[in-house]
C-alpha cells in the first residue's frame, strides 16, 4: 500500500489560501478521500469531472474554464 503523500488533517486545515481541488469521476484517488481533503481546507472548492480519470487534463467538460473562473475570484 502506498504511504505517500502523507498529508495530515491538521496540515490541511492550516491552508489559508483558496484551493480548487479537481478530480475525475473515475480517478484512482477515492472520491471519499478527495472530499475529505476539501472539507479540511477552509476555502476549498471541489470539481469532479464526469467520465474523467486521474489524467484530468484530458477531461471532457469545462476544466480550463473552471480554472480560469476560480482564478478570477
Amino acid at each position: 500500500m502506498r504511504k505517500e503523500p502523507d498529508i495530515r488533517k491538521n496540515s490541511l486545515s492550516k491552508i489559508q489560501n483558496p484551493v480548487l481541488v479537481i478530480a475525475g469521476e473515475k480517478d484512482v484517488i477515492k472520491q471519499e478521500h478527495t472530499e475529505f481533503i476539501v472539507k479540511q481546507i477552509l476555502h476549498a472548492e471541489l470539481r469532479i469531472y464526469k467520465g474523467a480519470t486521474h489524467m484530468i487534463l484530458y477531461a471532457p467538460g469545462n476544466l480550463n474554464q473552471d480554472i480560469l473562473e476560480f482564478l478570477k475570484k
